[in-house]
Formats: C-alpha cells, structure tokens, sequence
C-alpha cells in the first residue's frame, strides 16, 4: 500500500528529526539511493557492496548536514525520489573521484604534511583542550550512539557490521555517525587553530 504522507511534508518532517518520519523515508526513498549510488559508481566497473553502502550513507549525511538543510531546501516541484536521485548521483560521482586519487595524490601528500609539522608548546595545549572538549561531547551521546563510534573507530568495524552487532538498520548507524561527527566539529570550531577531522 503506498505511503499517503506527500513528499514534501515527509522531507519537512525528517528536517525536523522526527524518527518515525525517518522511518517513512529510508522505506519510500532507500531503494532509489542505494540505486542511483549503484549506477553512478558502476560506471566504471563491479562495485563492491560496502562502498555502496558507504556512499549511500554519505548520501543521508549530506541530507542531514547544516540542521538538515538541503532536506529543508525540498518543495515538492519534483518527487521526492526524482529529487532524490539528482542528489545521491552527484554525491556518488563526488565520492568516486575521492576514491580514485587514492593515497598519493596531491591532496593527500599536502594532508600528511600538515599532520607532520611540528607542533609549538601553545599549539600541543590547545589539541589537548580540544580532544578533552571532543571527549566531553562525545560522553554526552547516547550510549548506543558512543557504542558504535566505538566499534566504527576503535574497532574498525564496517556500518554494515555495526548495524547487526547494535541490532539497528545501516541508516541509523550513518546517521548517529553523522551526529556524533557533527558534534565533534562543533566543539572544535572553538580552537580556530586546529583543523576538523
């Protein structure tokens, strides 16, 4: 039976972080990210399905960033799920030119650069302020989302295997992913002199 809620007030409502809207919407919308993702990276070749995965969830951290703003940018003069497709397309075509420069490129030798310069006494105290500041924030999570930061970094382990290990769907765990990130940029923007992770 088709959901009866329409487009736009399914997207104004997962503005709003309502988890049942949220719901409606991995249900209505999931299928067309994961396949427009899938077709965009494919265009090179098989595609393994953890770098699907992975970039679909980029796709739902893109909708959330910036209090969910381009969830908020949605008027319904197009579906939501054609709408949706434009978004998660350029999202994956983004994701695979990241992927393809690869360790070695010039972003990266420039990233490893900063991360090797030495760091003065004033520099070294401001990153410990700002890790005990992140740690903080992080305490401040709910104890299933500190759990699967725990196993995405501590552990290494991938969102699909969190998602059976915490007994919730992969969406939710890129999406408290997003959360706990979010909040640990926001904590760091008070040391203008360190960079976001």
């Amino acid at each position: 039976m088709p959901d009866p809620v329409p487009d736009k007030e399914l997207a104004a409502a997962c503005a709003r972080g309502d988890g049942e809207a949220w719901q409606r919407f991995l249900d209505r919308c999931g299928p067309t990210i994961v396949a427009s993702v899938r077709r965009a990276l494919g265009a090179g070749g098989a595609v393994a399905a953890a770098d699907i995965e992975d970039c679909a969830a980029e796709v739902i951290a893109e909708l959330l960033a910036d209090e969910a703003a381009l969830l908020r940018s949605f008027r319904g003069e197009a579906r939501l799920t054609t709408w949706l497709w434009v978004i998660a397309r350029r999202t994956a075509i983004a994701w695979r030119t990241r992927r393809a420069r690869g360790p070695g490129s010039a972003s990266e030798e420039a990233l490893a650069a900063v991360r090797d310069r030495s760091e003065g006494p004033e520099d070294a105290a401001a990153r410990r302020d700002a890790a005990a500041a992140v740690a903080r924030a992080v305490a401040e999570l709910p104890p299933r989302d500190r759990e699967i930061l725990r196993l995405f970094y501590d552990a290494g382990k991938s969102q699909a295997e969190i998602s059976a290990a915490v007994g919730i769907p992969v969406a939710q765990v890129s999406t408290a992913l997003f959360r706990a990130r979010e909040k640990a940029a926001r904590v760091l923007r008070k040391y203008p002199g360190l960079r976001e992770p």
